[in-house]
């Protein structure tokens, strides 16, 4: 998609979807990170 061929109202119509987009992998990735550290932290405990 050439971001020049877009129109005005293209260009509205795709900022949700990309904000949402974006707001997905944050979530995805905070939820990554807590799995990751919940993990680390039982390989921890258990090791001692």
């Amino acid at each position: 998609m050439n971001p020049a061929a877009l129109s005005y109202n293209q260009i509205l119509a795709v900022a949700p979807a990309t904000i949402a987009w974006f707001k997905e992998a944050t979530a995805r990735d905070h939820r990554i990170h807590q799995a990751l550290d919940k993990q680390r932290e039982a390989l921890l405990t258990e090791s001692q």
